[in-house]
This record gives C-alpha cells, sequence and structure tokens, in this order.
C-alpha cells in the first residue's frame, strides 16, 4: 500500500518487495494491468478482506510511521521493518517467517 498511482512517490516499491520474495523463498502475488485504477482510499476495508495470513506491504514515504500501518491492519497485527517498508500481517498469532 499504496495501490498502483496512488504512491505519493515517483518510484513505489513493487520491484523492491518482489525482489525480497525471491530472494528469501515467498509466493507473492501481485499484477499490473495497464489503466486499471484501485480507490485510493479505504485502505482499511481492503485490508480486511483479505485473508488474515496474507502479507500486506507498506511503503514507508507513504506510512512513515509503524503505527499507521498497524491502525489499517486491525487488532493482531503483526509488521517487520523492511528498511524501505513495513511488511505486516494481520493475524499475529503466526511467525512472521517463510518456512518450507
Amino acid at each position: 500500500y499504496p495501490p498502483f498511482r496512488c504512491s505519493k512517490v515517483d518510484q513505489p516499491l513493487l520491484l523492491p518487495t518482489m525482489q525480497y520474495a525471491v530472494r528469501h523463498g515467498y509466493t507473492m502475488s501481485t499484477g499490473y494491468i495497464a489503466r486499471a485504477r484501485k480507490p485510493c482510499d479505504n485502505y482499511a476495508g481492503e485490508i480486511a478482506a483479505l485473508p488474515a495470513t496474507t502479507a500486506v506491504v507498506f511503503e514507508k514515504n507513504s506510512f512513515p510511521e509503524l503505527q499507521q500501518a498497524m491502525d489499517l491492519l486491525g487488532p493482531g497485527g503483526v509488521c517487520a521493518d523492511m528498511d524501505l517498508a513495513w511488511l505486516c500481517r494481520r493475524n499475529g498469532n503466526r511467525a512472521m517467517e517463510n518456512k518450507p
């Protein structure tokens, strides 16, 4: 987050996030559809509709404080600091690690 075309920065974190996923053996589902536009609001509602074990990446240029990401995740969320972004999941009952 934010979705494509909603970011305040020129270089969104999609490619660095994909590189992180590959290097650590994570499955990452993403896509880019030309001219598609997602709303640039109601992030909390969109995140609440995701499966609880889905990881969400918040770019720090748009969400510089961890609490901003936690507020969107809701109760029970956990986050890890990826330097350029917060890597988070709503379900904090499971460790944030990749197990084969």
